[in-house]
């Protein structure tokens, strides 16, 4: 962005927009732009030498997204700044792409950024290229790459790739324990699978599985629902308690499906056991990632709303006249 250190957060904020050649009648709108948005007040009038990390990431998100460029660069920009910065970019970067007139190349680690802005994702691993394709694929492969790096690193395991029975591009990870396997997992309305649902339908998700260990006295089936775009909306799970080894079949049941219009993906997976605060630290025998999809038609037609409430109402009169 040829920022200066010596110079201002103002002076860099001016010579950035003239080194992307924007004309001097378009210059003072855009700089009140980039004012309001970066939010850092007296701040800009001091060198950016003495900025925070997180200043001078605000100030260079600011600045490079106050045009309309055909190619946006960003690298792990988002990252930086708190919460609520970290908010206002993303609606910026929504804006921003959301016609046909720029294109936005994402460099980041983070899986729900990629699936929150790019249609496409290209994993680069030591300088070559891994898989390119549909984002949310190739995120799952690329989760499942990490998790299989980490327990080959910390359990020294073999790596289980066998395909459970079912559809034949799940994402399943590697084991962390033994002794416990899904064998299908499906979505039922009225006892037949289905893939569109209405909001306020009864469904079911199901799960198969096989428990091979006699050391097994309990395992916990969790069905975790993400939005498309990598958002957790709702987790389902429960402590079974296993007698003897052999197959199961365990439903989870949902009276008034409370989602609205989308579309959802689902992980599931069987647990030893769940703490509720950090379900990443928690040991699974077995767990697929994000490969079973279904949608949701609501009530309403483009009701933006994720959740749809099942509620009542009241009138109470205070006061007449």
């Amino acid at each position: 962005l040829g920022f200066h250190e010596e110079l201002t957060g103002l002076e860099n904020i001016y010579n950035s927009l003239s080194y992307s050649g924007m004309s001097k009648s378009d210059l003072s709108k855009s700089v009140e732009d980039i004012k309001d948005f970066v939010e850092l007040g007296e701040y800009l009038y001091q060198p950016i030498k003495t900025y925070s990390l997180g200043m001078k990431s605000r100030l260079a998100f600011g600045t490079s997204t106050a045009i309309s460029p055909e190619i946006l660069l960003i690298d792990e920009v988002l990252g930086a700044g708190d919460s609520y910065f970290s908010s206002k970019s993303a609606e910026r970067m929504k804006r921003l792409t959301s016609s046909n007139d720029t294109t936005l190349l994402l460099v980041s680690h983070s899986s729900a950024q990629i699936l929150q802005f790019c249609n496409k994702c290209l994993w680069v691993d030591d300088g070559k290229i891994k898989r390119y394709g549909e984002a949310l694929e190739v995120i799952k492969e690329y989760d499942k790459f990490m998790v299989d790096l980490e327990n080959r690193k910390m359990l020294k395991k073999s790596i289980d790739r066998d395909v459970p029975e079912g559809p034949s591009d799940v994402s399943r990870w590697s084991s962390q324990l033994s002794g416990a396997k899904i064998k299908q997992f499906s979505i039922l309305k009225d006892d037949i699978e289905h893939r569109i649902f209405h909001t306020g339908d009864s469904i079911e998700f199901n799960i198969s599985f096989e428990v091979t260990s006699e050391s097994i006295k309990s395992i916990v089936p969790l069905v975790f629902i993400y939005t498309l775009e990598g958002t957790p909306v709702a987790n389902l799970s429960q402590v079974v308690d296993i007698e003897a080894s052999g197959e199961f079949d365990f439903t989870f049941s949902v009276g008034n499906l409370p989602f609205g219009n989308g579309e959802f993906v689902v992980s599931v997976a069987l647990y030893d056991q769940i703490d509720i605060h950090d379900i990443s630290n928690c040991s699974y025998y077995d767990l697929i990632d994000r490969s079973y999809n279904f949608k949701v038609i609501g009530s309403v037609k483009n009701d933006p709303s994720l959740i749809v409430l099942d509620y009542d109402w009241s009138k109470n009169v205070v006061n007449m006249s």
